[in-house]
């Protein structure tokens, strides 16, 4: 091939390279406006639903009737000692009981399982994560061995107070579903569109509605089983 035919082709390359490049770029920008258009018109449904949705009787005493559901379920699947169970499974089948766990919950509260995964997070104890709806837990706790029945104990919390997490979530849509006030739901509803990260501020992290009430459901199930 002559120079000038040389020339030509790599002209073509590079014009062929820019041309690809600009695709790649033009089908990124639309899948991202598409992705927020999606997000936005999610987001306009579940307004209206809950615009429409009458929540539970604001009388009732919600916490109770779940707290009341679960432990039963708890304890028809796994018996006097969920935390002991956790403790004596040994760690490579302890995601797996962390996830059956969660089912069982999240039956007893009226709703589909989520995601249980497990992952490393340092200090944190696990996390639910809203878009993908899924409970992540702490891998190093869910590795270690040997436990304690302390350390299981904080296991099954994890898995109790990001289950509450995860009624939350359905709840702020569709409150009477799951047999939440709708007053309560809408508090939820205005937090997590205002949620605080712990490293954003620890003190108001905590005092945030979800985070307390996700507290009190799990607290109140391990005294059930354990005080």
């Amino acid at each position: 091939m002559s120079q000038k035919g040389t020339q030509i082709r790599a002209q073509e390359n590079r014009s062929a390279w820019s041309v690809g490049r600009i695709q790649d770029a033009v089908r990124q920008k639309w899948q991202q406006i598409r992705q927020k258009v999606e997000a936005l018109v999610r987001e306009g449904l579940d307004a209206l639903l809950f615009t429409f949705d009458r929540g539970a009787d604001p009388e009732a005493p919600y916490e109770e009737t779940l707290r009341q559901q679960v432990c039963a379920a708890l304890r028809a699947q796994f018996g006097d000692s969920p935390a002991q169970l956790l403790m004596q499974t040994p760690p490579e089948k302890r995601e797996q009981l962390a996830a059956q766990i969660h089912a069982v919950v999240a039956q007893a509260l009226g709703m589909e399982a989520s995601i249980v995964g497990a992952v490393p997070m340092g200090g944190k104890s696990g996390c639910y994560a809203w878009e993908m709806d899924a409970l992540l837990m702490n891998a190093g706790d869910l590795e270690k061995q040997p436990v304690t029945l302390t350390e299981a104990k904080a296991l099954l919390d994890t898995i109790l107070h990001e289950t509450f997490h995860a009624l939350q979530r359905r709840a702020i849509v569709r409150p009477s579903r799951y047999g939440i006030p709708k007053a309560e739901a809408q508090i939820w509803r205005i937090n997590f569109h205002n949620y605080i990260q712990p490293e954003q501020n620890p003190e108001r992290y905590w005092l945030q509605p979800v985070e307390v009430t996700a507290r009190v459901f799990a607290a109140q199930i391990l005294n059930h089983f354990y005080d």
